[in-house]
């Protein structure tokens, strides 16, 4: 082995040439002193110089590029919690006008209370009959009780309809956009960044591409047809002001960071259709309160409501057979599951979240 003189790496012995700097390896023979002294001064001392300062130029290198690298984290995390902050600021009119009606609920007359009283004298038969009515059958509301706790799973079908009724106002007239009908499908970033506040998505698409509505910031509602059977990769991704969303029963899959950063969102009612859910599908999703899955759901997808800070109601399904990790992470709500499903290896395990698991 020799060793180079100037990078001092070892070579091959019957290497020549250094393969790292590319000095010879071997000192030239029937040197004097003097030719030797001559040979280091001229040849060795600035190539060892010249090889140092390069050394030095590709560590300044490779420590400006993790400087960048850090600093396009930093961007990155600056970028979300600006999104967030619009997102604050925007709910700031709705929130003075919420303290503005219970002030001018606060300083009217109790006016409704004579009203009601008026109301009872004029008809004073019907809170017999209505007596009447309860004696006849006392055990109906202890029965309703009990129902509505043993089985907290299926949602009110009164707010289903109202969510549904709500949807249904958008009509092709009112909508801002009206997707053509041409085709099938709705392609990868077909309207990403768009400034639509209402789109109208006609009855023969079937498929919403990656990405297809990611970062409309100004969408606010949206009409599914009921052909839909799949929602792409981050296709309403930063949607920071969709309030309400309604689901079609055809509809099979949800994929990864489908509604992800859709800040505004409350409530969901995910299909009865629904076998995947993504990963990161719903994730800091910060506004949603309930979280209904359906009984064809057999996969939560990791991260899936994670960062999911107003959760406060999940209801798994029968069929679930795999919830991914981290699926509730930060997440602190009440978990019911099937009775059925205690010996189910998902039942109990920490999800990332402070989770209260009970039965049904």
């Amino acid at each position: 082995m020799n060793t180079c003189i100037i990078c001092q790496t070892k070579q091959a012995a019957q290497a020549g040439i250094c393969r790292t700097c590319g000095f010879p390896l071997r000192l030239p023979k029937f040197l004097s002193n003097m030719q030797y002294a001559s040979w280091m001064s001229e040849e060795v001392v600035p190539r060892r110089n010249q090889w140092s300062h390069q050394q030095k130029l590709q560590e300044q290198l490779e420590h400006t590029v993790q400087e960048i690298a850090e600093l396009k984290q930093a961007v990155a995390e600056l970028q979300k919690q600006n999104l967030a902050l619009t997102s604050a600021i925007q709910e700031l009119p709705e929130l003075k006008q919420r303290v503005d009606e219970l002030q001018k609920q606060l300083q009217s007359p109790p006016v409704q209370v004579s009203a009601q009283s008026a109301a009872s004298t004029q008809n004073p038969v019907q809170t017999p009959v209505q007596s009447a009515v309860s004696t006849q059958n006392p055990v109906q509301t202890p029965v309703q009780s009990a129902a509505s706790v043993q089985k907290p799973v299926q949602p009110p079908v009164q707010e289903k309809q109202v969510s549904a009724d709500k949807t249904a106002e958008l009509t092709p007239q009112q909508a801002d956009y009206i997707v053509s009908n041409i085709g099938t499908a709705i392609l990868d970033k077909a309207f990403s960044e768009k400034p639509f506040k209402t789109v109208y998505i006609p009855d023969s698409i079937r498929i919403i591409g990656n990405e297809a509505f990611k970062n409309c910031t100004n969408l606010k509602k949206i009409h599914l047809p009921e052909s839909l059977t799949s929602i792409g990769q981050s296709a309403f991704q930063r949607c920071i002001n969709l309030q309400e969303i309604q689901l079609p029963d055809s509809l099979t899959s949800i994929g990864q960071s489908a509604f992800q950063d859709c800040s505004s969102l409350r409530e969901i009612y995910l299909p009865g259709s629904l076998a995947f859910l993504g990963a990161r599908a719903f994730n800091r999703c910060s506004h949603l309160q309930y979280a209904y899955l359906p009984e064809s759901l057999t996969s939560i997808g990791n991260w899936a409501f994670m960062r999911c800070t107003g959760l406060r109601k999940i209801y798994l399904p029968e069929s679930l057979k795999e919830i991914g990790r981290s699926a509730f992470y930060n997440v602190n709500a009440t978990v019911y599951y099937p009775a059925s499903c205690v010996c189910k290896d998902w039942v109990g395990k920490n999800y990332g979240g402070k989770l209260v698991w009970k039965f049904y």
